[in-house]
């Protein structure tokens, strides 16, 4: 096992390099507890719009009926009914709009004719002002519909069925169907985790092909006892062992950072997919290493390859929020298809053969990717041999 010892006596020498890369995801991976920490499932409550109501008209059960529905989610502030305090009222936001009740508005409003406006006035628009709009509207229609389909019917009689019809209200509970947790706040941080796979393993693989892909050593070992098969054999061993220590290494940090899980359905699925990830990471570098000659360009490559992937696939910039053109090149690389299975599995409610087939769809996509850089990578290998001898 020559080869294999050598192997790992050249990473020793850079383990410090390795550190820095474990590094700057430990400190990714600590920015995204805290963020994620203060993160609360709030329940959606209303606020309340500070109105002004004026009354041109008489006082009916109509215009009270409307007053006193608009209380229930507004708050209603008596201001002084003359320009220079509406105005004022409005300035200094002491309400956000004043509603005024014009003369003859509920005789108008019986008879069907004239009329039937509430004016609003505003000194800009907002939501509240929005919703307060809705729910003069919603409460005038109701009413009309006692008007128009009910011949002789009160006024007062109006008023008391209509407050009734929108007290009614409709409970909604939230069901998560007891979907664990654990794969949606665990699903951030593997996506992260992909740039630092990507990241270490090619820079770890291409500095051990610089050393192998010399010239001279090429050529030393092809004069050696050891058969190129088996050096190859070893060499290749080396690589997914190396490859295999960082992944478990990663996701040992991820855990840690997290603290206690369940090891659930997703959870699984989140950890195969970034182990299968992890093997198309190792099929791009294996490919890479072979056209890397020097340091500068194997620091340039790491980084123009990492970022440059990581950027078009969504591991930076959610999918959802990338243009058409871009997923588009994205789409023919492992690391679109590695970010596509994270949020398949985030978002999956029940995990069902059939929910599942799409992740199982991105994982072999991956997969393929490794066999065809690889394979690449063996064609150039073997001509480069071939010239050599």
């Amino acid at each position: 096992m020559q080869v294999f010892k050598a192997y790992f006596k050249i990473i020793r020498k850079h383990i410090v390099s390795v550190m820095i890369y474990f590094m700057i995801f430990v400190a990714i991976a600590m920015i995204l507890t805290n963020s994620l920490g203060k993160r609360t499932a709030g329940v959606f409550t209303g606020t309340k719009t500070n109105i002004a109501f004026l009354n041109d008209d008489v006082d009916s059960a109509l215009t009270a009926g409307l007053k006193n529905y608009l209380a229930e989610s507004a708050n209603i502030v008596d201001i002084k009914d003359d320009t220079d305090s509406i105005e004022d009222a409005l300035f200094f936001e002491q309400v956000k709009c004043v509603l005024r009740v014009p003369e003859g508005f509920t005789e108008n409003f019986m008879s069907g004719s004239g009329d039937m406006t509430i004016r609003r006035t505003a000194s800009s628009v907002s939501a509240g002002t929005v919703n307060v709009d809705l729910l003069v509207d919603k409460y005038l229609k109701t009413a009309s519909l006692y008007v128009n389909n009910v011949p002789g019917i009160s006024m007062s009689d109006i008023a008391a069925n209509v407050g009734r019809d929108l007290d009614l209200s409709v409970i909604v509970d939230m069901n998560d169907y007891n979907k664990p947790a654990d794969t949606d706040i665990l699903s951030y941080y593997f996506r992260y985790h992909s740039y630092s796979i990507l990241l270490i393993i090619i820079w770890g693989v291409t500095t051990i092909m610089m050393a192998f892909n010399g010239k001279d050593l090429t050529r030393r070992n092809l004069c050696s006892p050891l058969s190129s098969t088996r050096m190859n054999f070893q060499l290749v061993a080396a690589n997914i062992s190396f490859a295999l220590i960082v992944w478990a290494a990663l996701c040992t940090i991820i855990f840690i950072m997290y603290g206690s899980f369940s090891l659930s359905a997703g959870v699984a699925l989140l950890c195969i997919n970034s182990l299968v990830f992890t093997f198309a990471s190792l099929g791009i570098a294996f490919l890479l290493g072979k056209f890397v000659r020097s340091n500068g360009a194997q620091a340039a490559i790491t980084n123009v390859v990492s970022l440059g992937m990581c950027f078009l696939s969504g591991v930076f910039i959610e999918q959802a929020l990338l243009g058409k053109t871009v997923l588009t090149i994205a789409s023919f690389t492992p690391a679109y298809w590695y970010i596509k299975a994270v949020e398949d599995i985030r978002t999956m409610v029940t995990f069902s053969a059939k929910n599942i087939a799409p992740v199982i769809y991105s994982m072999l996509i991956e997969l393929g990717f490794a066999a065809v850089f690889i394979i690449i990578g063996m064609v150039i290998s073997k001509q480069r041999r071939l010239s050599s001898e």
